[in-house]
């Protein structure tokens, strides 16, 4: 008699219920966290979703596009809804990740969750709205290694977030020169849309890297930040003796896998050690090689009770250290005090996030010239750039509109700038505030080496 999919479903979820009640608490998390406020990030990608869909008035060149493509798509179900479908969604395929790489590296799918469902995991993984789909991508990139499809996974990771192209190398663990060259041509191919799109709207097809690029390590060296061992410690968490023995018990004998975890993990410290600003979040994907060598004290013949109780401290430690989002209430109350003239501020993201076009805070040598132009600036004193956001002999200088403890609103109330979209890359916000032209030759290679080709 043939099994149809639905029984095959029902089958699945049967055999992996253990998996699925930690899926459901871990969802809960998730979707409880994201109800508690706004994420800059999150929000961030839900316009960008917006503005490829059609019907958006902000974009941000530099940021990957497969998070928006995937809220985009969600959107049939409306806006609001999409967030939480995604969410829903990416916890899914962590779940599915996670059984499949348990499956490949023969290891209990029960304890294999449990471990990873850390407490940096369950507050960081789906709060600014990338970290959890990079790392299950990844996961599925290593669990379909010897197949040419890990090229997709591979592309699609990176199209997360374009920090995860450093782990193409991974891709050379396979057996063959010709399946790695199918996987680097499969690779490419999601690609080829995004860049089609570049081309499109800006000439340039790889816009959107360069523009990453040059946001996040080129101009980013004024705050240029030395690694930090806290930053490793707070993903590795109560997890380091079970890591260190692990890693000990297995470096004697190390397999292919061993190894191909060891390079994931050397990879996820280059990647965090050359973006000049650091934060633990970039040391999300370190989860996964952490996990792995942890799980070897406790893999043979683990009863439910140890994932149980992995699971139980890990959820009872990452409530405890809750990361609650930023309150809107403060953007939310402003918006019927608004005029219909263009705004600028240093909280853009919320107020388009808010259905208000809204331009990024000026710098500091060009406030009276938007002023003068008819445009708003609303500064919060609660966010610590622009640098003059506290510098009250400067602001006072200029007409205000409105003061409070909170914030400040410059303008002339007698002009009034028309409100346009917000889509402009980086590097034109460079050329047209500061003067700064820079080829996509000299992001990359002295100045005097490219006036030579």
């Amino acid at each position: 008699m043939k099994i149809g999919w639905t029984q095959k479903v029902v089958y699945k979820m049967l055999e992996n219920k253990f998996v699925i009640l930690l899926y459901l608490f871990a969802t809960s998390f998730f979707v409880y966290q994201h109800s508690t406020g706004l994420s800059w990030d999150f929000s961030s990608y839900v316009l960008n979703a917006k503005y490829l869909f059609g019907n958006g008035f902000y974009f941000e060149w530099y940021r990957a596009p497969f998070t928006p493509f995937l809220l985009g798509v969600l959107s049939v179900f409306g806006w609001r809804c999409a967030e939480y479908a995604y969410i829903v969604l990416v916890s899914t395929l962590f779940m599915f990740s996670c059984i499949k790489l348990a499956e490949k590296l023969n290891i209990s799918k029960d304890l294999f969750y449990s471990l990873l469902l850390t407490p940096f995991l369950l507050n960081h993984g789906l709060k600014e709205g990338t970290e959890l789909l990079s790392l299950s991508l990844l996961q599925l990139s290593v669990a379909y290694l010897e197949e040419n499809i890990s090229g997709i996974f591979f592309s699609l990771a990176t199209l997360t977030r374009y920090t995860n192209f450093i782990y193409l190398p991974l891709i050379l663990f396979k057996k063959s020169m010709k399946s790695v060259i199918i996987s680097c041509c499969l690779f490419s191919i999601p690609f080829l849309p995004w860049f089609l799109f570049n081309w499109y709207s800006t000439s340039n097809p790889l816009t959107s890297l360069i523009d990453a690029y040059a946001l996040n390590v080129k101009f980013r060296d004024y705050m240029v930040m030395s690694p930090k061992l806290m930053d490793v410690m707070s993903v590795i968490g109560y997890y380091l003796p079970l890591f260190l023995l692990g890693i000990c018990t297995k470096i004697a004998k190390l397999k292919k896998v061993d190894l191909v975890m060891v390079c994931f993990l050397i990879l996820t410290l280059i990647s965090y050690s050359r973006v000049p600003f650091k934060t633990p979040r970039y040391l999300f994907n370190l989860i996964l090689p952490v996990s792995y060598f942890s799980s070897f004290l406790i893999r043979d013949k683990t009863p439910k009770i140890i994932p149980l109780s992995i699971f139980v401290l890990n959820f009872m430690l990452g409530s405890l250290f809750f990361l609650r989002l930023e309150d809107p209430t403060v953007y939310r109350n402003l918006i019927s005090e608004l005029d219909e003239c263009m705004l600028r501020s240093n909280a853009w993201v919320y107020f388009n996030y808010q259905g208000i076009p809204t331009d990024v805070a000026p710098r500091k040598e060009l406030v009276k010239q938007e002023i003068e132009r008819g445009k708003r600036i609303l500064l919060f004193k609660h966010i610590e750039e622009p640098e003059y956001v506290k510098d009250e002999n400067f602001l006072k200088q200029f007409k205000t509109i409105k003061k409070t403890e909170e914030y400040i609103i410059l303008g002339d109330p007698t002009k009034c700038a028309p409100r346009y979209k917000v889509n402009k890359t980086y590097l034109q916000r460079l050329k047209e505030d500061v003067g700064i032209e820079v080829s996509t030759c000299e992001l990359f290679l002295p100045k005097k080496l490219c006036s030579m080709v």
